[in-house]
């Protein structure tokens, strides 16, 4: 049985980086991120912060394979801002993670090729000053069963690499679960041999 792809890299903690070319300042921060939504919440949060520059240019990557991608100039000159900063992220196959580079101008315009490189070389300084690490798309799901079958249920979470994250042990037992993504197949096999085992909404 072919294994859905559930496994992705991404960073381990938000990070910094700098570049300076010809008095501009080019700051760089990195960021694990969930979903669209965060990721306007933490651009929002890094505008607000640096109001005083008129370039907040970003780039993110959502889902287990990078497949949702955006890329934001921000009055830079086409491609010169948003997709050098996504070619990085790229680059380390990275997803679940928003890149952004504000700048302060010094003055003295770099033309494209200076920008290219300029925040190219942010995004990559801050990528320096983090880790690298491999997560899993989950589901949660939140099964309930007798005692007697603790045990049982004990193993499969160890065979299909899946995490306790609440239970309530009254009559029954209740149980809240993380279980990868490509390994569903194994929770539904067991599952349909055990219908003493119930799956609550």
């Amino acid at each position: 049985m072919e294994r859905i792809p559930d496994e992705y890299l991404t960073i381990a903690s938000p990070a910094e980086g700098y570049y300076r070319e010809k008095g501009s300042k080019f700051l760089a921060f990195i960021q694990p991120t969930e979903d669209e939504e965060s990721v306007k919440e933490q651009l929002d949060e890094i505008k607000n912060a640096h109001f005083k520059s008129k370039h907040v240019c970003y780039a993110s990557r959502l889902g287990a394979g990078g497949e949702r991608e955006r890329a934001a100039d921000a009055g830079e000159p086409a491609n010169t801002a948003g997709q050098p900063i996504l070619r990085q992220l790229q680059k380390h196959n990275l997803t679940q993670v928003l890149a952004v580079v504000v700048r302060y101008f010094g003055g003295t315009k770099l033309g494209k090729g200076g920008l290219i490189n300029a925040y190219r070389t942010a995004t990559e300084d801050a990528l320096s000053h983090t880790t690298f690490v491999s997560r899993y798309v989950t589901e949660r799901i939140k099964l309930s069963f007798s005692y007697p079958e603790l045990d049982r249920v004990m193993k499969l979470l160890d065979d299909a690499e899946g995490e306790v994250v609440g239970q309530n042990f009254g009559i029954d037992c209740q149980m809240e679960i993380n279980i990868r993504k490509g390994n569903i197949s194994l929770l539904n096999n067991f599952l349909e041999n055990h219908p003493e085992i119930s799956v609550l909404q």
